[in-house]
């Protein structure tokens, strides 16, 4: 919901209600068993088109049988929790280039109408996959947006649980800010006036509950998730200037990854190239080397093992599921996922000593989508015993069938914590009979949170981000069973 829309959102929110109120399923009703956010029950569409959310029924497990027939299922071997593109932020760092996004594509996610609440949107997507009590928690990437380690320890202390004081600066949104690109909410519409001190609060966050495994994404490891960080992207991440006008002259090329030398270049002599607004300074921007980033990770308790520089490793659930993680995400700059040194052997193994257990792969790329996937794409379709492959950085809910000579498996990826509709995804693993598997997987709504339900009511009314999106996908894209026949 741009400024530039403001009008149209005016006439679409005549009658819009904060969703809080509108009474999600799992709201802690004693007679309701659903856990929270489960959208098998009960979602939340725009039946009219005129922007506002409503209650509605639920989506029931679809049966997908491109692969094999629905057959009987029996008890649970594994239940995993998918949270993946939180890109939690600090919006009044001087390393954001928001300003990008009245270019249009594809700066389409420079700046976000709903991005003040990321550390609240995630701590409700946080609780909605406790409430299915996962075995295993997989966070798929891009948990933070630009690299800083002040977002980094906000984003932590989300999924440990605990005090967390959210960002307090949102220079774009504030209301004296005359720049018709950004939503101001206390004057534009759909207004909520107060909003911004509201998200600027301390709150107490749930935190994860089971084991969790978080990958790195490019935004994690990456500034921008473009280019690495280099002592003049540091200067102005910690300085005390920040660009809200570029130069009226400065060519910037129309493609999403920006190069390092043309950043290097527009940062020669530690100037920003137009005009600047003063800001104060914070070493607690300080961006992040892969290396410090894992650090952290590890002193937090939710990396995977893995190795010094990667966090590949593998998860046991019982003697029946192994999930294997892959970490894929480049080090050397430029947003595309490569396969390291190493990582296909790594995945032989994973795979040779999974025995008869059935098998999940997490990335945050989808492997179709990675520099070098071929070789891991075919190890998978060599393997009866894989299920399904699932990543996040598509913003986007997609299920496909991929169709092997040994029966084939489920490329699965999830929609955004960023962006609409701001899910979560539940994973079951069943045995079916006569010796295949069903992978029951459904969408999960941020449990109910007055901040986190604004949240998703701005993201669905973003003109370059919700619904034109269609990131929610197709049906069968969202709570579906997946069946896969016997090995052979």
């Amino acid at each position: 919901m741009r400024r530039p829309v403001a009008a149209l959102a005016a006439a679409l929110l005549a009658g819009v209600v904060v969703i809080a109120g509108i009474g999600l399923a799992g709201c802690g009703g004693a007679t309701d068993p659903v856990p929270v956010g489960s959208t098998l029950r009960v979602t939340l569409r725009d039946p009219d088109g005129n922007g506002v959310l409503q209650r509605a029924p639920g989506e029931p497990l679809l049966a997908r049988t491109a692969l094999a027939p629905a057959r009987p299922a029996g008890p649970v071997l594994a239940t995993f929790g998918q949270l993946t593109d939180a890109h939690v932020r600090d919006t009044g760092s001087p390393a954001r280039v928001a300003f990008l996004d009245r270019l249009g594509p594809p700066f389409t996610a420079t700046f976000r109408p709903q991005e003040a609440l990321t550390t609240q949107v995630l701590d409700a997507g946080v609780r909605a996959v406790d409430a299915v009590r996962p075995d295993l928690t997989v966070v798929t990437g891009d948990l933070i947006d630009n690299d800083q380690a002040d977002e980094l320890g906000w984003a932590l202390r989300v999924l440990r649980g605990g005090r967390v004081q959210p960002p307090t600066s949102h220079p774009d949104q504030v209301a004296s800010n005359p720049d018709p690109a950004y939503y101001r909410p206390d004057v534009d519409p759909p207004r909520h006036p107060g909003l911004l001190a509201a998200a600027s609060r301390p709150f107490t966050a749930a935190g994860l509950r089971g084991r969790t495994a978080v990958i790195p994404g490019n935004h994690d490891l990456l500034v921008a998730g473009e280019v690495r960080a280099t002592p003049e992207t540091e200067a102005v991440a910690v300085g005390d200037r920040r660009l809200v006008e570029p130069d009226p002259g400065l060519a910037i090329p129309r493609r999403e990854a920006l190069a390092a030398a043309t950043v290097q270049r527009l940062l020669r002599g530690g100037r920003l190239p137009g005009r600047t607004a003063a800001v104060r300074p914070d070493p607690a921007r300080h961006e992040l080397t892969p290396a410090q980033y894992l650090a952290r990770l590890r002193a937090a308790g939710v990396a995977p093992p893995g190795s010094a520089d990667r966090v590949d490793a593998v998860y046991d659930v019982g003697r029946r599921v192994r999930a294997v993680v892959l970490d894929l995400t480049r080090r050397s700059g430029l947003d595309q996922g490569a396969v390291a040194p190493g990582q296909a052997a790594f995945l032989a193994r994973a795979l040779r000593g999974a025995g008869d257990r059935w098998v999940l792969v997490f990335s945050h790329e989808p492997l179709r989508k990675v520099a070098g996937g071929g070789a891991l794409l075919a190890q998978l379709d060599a393997d009866p015993r894989v299920l399904a492959a699932v990543a996040g950085d598509t913003h986007r809910n997609r299920i496909a069938p991929r169709r092997t000579a040994r029966g084939g498996w489920w490329d699965v990826t999830t929609s955004a914590l960023a962006d609409f509709p701001q899910q979560a995804r539940a994973l079951r693993v069943r045995a079916t009979a006569g010796g295949g598997a069903v992978l029951e997987t459904w969408m999960l709504d941020t449990a109910p949170s007055p901040l986190a339900d604004t949240a998703r009511e701005l993201a669905f009314l973003d003109a370059q981000g919700g619904r034109p999106a269609g990131d929610a996908g197709a049906r069968a894209d969202r709570n579906a069973g997946l069946y896969v026949p016997p090995p052979r």
